[in-house]
């Protein structure tokens, strides 16, 4: 039998060549090998980039590894207890030094500018049972539901990025109950640190706008931009002078809409003085664009709220025989669809 001299074999390449320029470019696996003082386990917390890559779970590591050449994978010989004893060493070890570090590393490397930091949160809901969490780790308990599932427990992240390329400078894991209005003065804290200064632009949302929080870093040199929620007594003042002609708008901007390109958005700011309780400079801004949506969205909130209105004067389709019954179904129409006045 005549024996073949070669074989075809197909490897996958992917984004994995991208990633290996990334994690080289800042130092990673040798930050990771002196963490973990573990070589193979360093490489089996770097194969979790299978999450980068497909977003697949933490599992069958092995599998997802094969179809790729194995001098990318760090040989692709790695079971998920091999991951599982690796994550376990990375959880004892000192985590906070190590991210600093990486990024520390990749601030010099790419040369990011840090002059502007934005900052969000996010929740992760998570199934099933979770019996003996370890006291140390976050807590995956029942809290605000960003996805708008309180019955379901999960965990509050935070993640603070760079103005500049959107690069990640501070990561942070919460409790599931922990509420966004008390992380920001925690994270900004341990801004100055990472960016070697204190002046850089702080963005946030609107759950930064805590007295507290904004004069604490005021106090520290700090500057920052946030939103102003509706809860605040400045709104209310502010929507009593717009009410009565007493606000006069000057022009920002107008370029074409992203949406419709045949349409012109114009963006303008209320003219003079505006200041916060605080004694923070406080800017209003209106948009023909926002304007446009507001009464699309209003406008379909009364065409549904007036077809079950008329549904309740449909025999056939609404059984209530009193008038007091019928009142409180036309009420709770109109708290549903909030467009009474």
């Amino acid at each position: 039998m005549r024996v073949q001299p070669f074989q075809l074999v197909r490897q996958d390449l992917g984004a994995l060549p991208i990633l290996d320029a990334v994690i080289a470019r800042i130092g990673l696996e040798h930050q990771l090998i002196k963490a973990l003082d573990n070589t193979r386990y360093a490489h089996a917390v770097l194969l979790v980039n299978n999450s980068v890559v497909e977003r697949n779970a933490l599992y069958a590591v092995a599998e997802w590894a094969a179809p790729y050449d194995p001098a990318l994978v760090y040989g692709g010989k790695f079971s998920d207890d091999v991951l599982a004893r690796a994550l376990d060493r990375l959880f004892e070890t000192d985590r906070a030094s190590l991210l600093t570090g990486a990024v520390l590393q990749a601030v010099r490397a790419d040369g990011v500018d840090l002059s502007q930091i934005h900052q969000d949160t996010t929740s992760v809901k998570l199934t099933g049972v979770y019996q003996m969490q370890q006291r140390r780790a976050v807590q995956l308990v029942r809290g605000f539901s960003k996805d708008h599932r309180p019955d379901l427990r999960q965990l509050v992240y935070e993640l603070s990025v760079t103005h500049d390329g959107a690069i990640p400078v501070l990561f942070k894991a919460h409790d599931g109950n922990r509420t966004d209005d008390r992380l920001h003065w925690d994270n900004w804290q341990m801004l100055p640190g990472l960016t070697g200064r204190s002046d850089f632009l702080y963005v946030a949302d609107a759950k930064l706008c805590v007295s507290e929080t904004l004069l604490n870093i005021n106090r520290n040199q700090g500057r920052f931009i946030t939103i102003v929620p509706r809860t605040r007594g400045e709104v209310e003042d502010f929507q009593a002078k717009v009410e009565t002609a007493l606000v006069r708008w000057e022009k920002l901007l107008a370029k074409r809409s992203s949406r419709k390109y045949e349409q012109i958005d114009v963006y303008e700011v209320a003219a003079g003085l505006y200041q916060m309780q605080e004694g923070f400079r406080l800017y209003w801004f209106r948009s023909s664009e926002k304007a446009r949506r507001d009464w699309n969205e209003r406008e379909e909130k009364i065409a549904s709220a007036m077809d079950q209105l008329r549904a309740l004067a449909d025999p056939e389709r609404n059984k209530a025989k009193s008038e007091a019954r019928l009142r409180q179904q036309a009420d709770a129409i109109l708290a549903r669809f909030p467009v009474g006045s």
